[in-house]
C-alpha cells in the first residue's frame, strides 16, 4: 500500500471525489461529499485545503484540512482552531477497514502548507488506529 494525497484542482478532480460514499450509518456524523465542498466555501476563513486519497491510481478517500490559518485571524475568531487541523476524512465504504484512514492521517502534516509534492505514506495497512476525537471532530461532528 502506498497512500498519496493529491490536490483537488480541476473540475475532473472534484467530480472524481464526488463519487466517494459513506458507509452504512455514517450519515449520522459525516456529511455528503457535496457538503464538504459547501463547508469549505462557507468557512473559507479556516483556509481549507482538500486532497483525494489514493492507493496508486485507485481513489479510496478524501481529506480536508485547515491549512495555515494566520495567527491574527486565530486571535480574532474564537470559532477557529489551528493553524492546522484535520477537518474531514472520508474513506469510501468499499475500502474501509483496510488502514487507508490511518495511512492518510499518518502523512507528514507539518509541511502541508509548504510548496512541493503532496504528502505520501507507504507501508502495510496493519489495523486502523482507533478514532481519537480532536477539537475539529468534537466541534463539527465530522471525522
Amino acid at each position: 500500500m502506498i497512500v498519496q494525497l493529491r490536490d483537488i484542482v480541476t473540475d475532473a478532480d472534484r467530480a472524481d471525489v464526488m463519487t466517494l460514499r459513506r458507509g452504512p450509518g455514517q450519515d449520522r456524523y459525516l456529511g455528503s461529499m457535496a457538503s464538504h465542498f459547501e463547508d469549505a466555501v462557507a468557512d473559507a476563513r479556516a483556509c481549507p485545503r482538500m486532497w483525494s486519497v489514493r492507493d496508486g491510481d485507485l481513489l479510496v478517500g478524501f481529506v480536508m484540512i485547515s491549512d495555515g490559518i494566520p495567527p491574527e485571524r486565530l486571535a480574532a475568531d474564537d470559532d477557529l482552531v489551528g493553524p492546522y487541523y484535520l477537518w474531514r476524512l472520508l474513506v469510501d465504504e468499499r475500502f474501509q477497514g483496510r488502514g487507508y484512514g490511518s495511512a492518510a492521517r499518518s502523512t507528514p502534516w507539518s509541511p502541508i502548507s509548504a510548496p512541493g509534492p503532496a504528502p505520501t505514506c507507504s507501508g502495510p495497512a496493519a489495523r486502523p488506529a482507533p478514532a481519537r476525537p480532536n477539537r475539529s471532530t468534537c466541534a463539527t461532528g465530522s471525522s
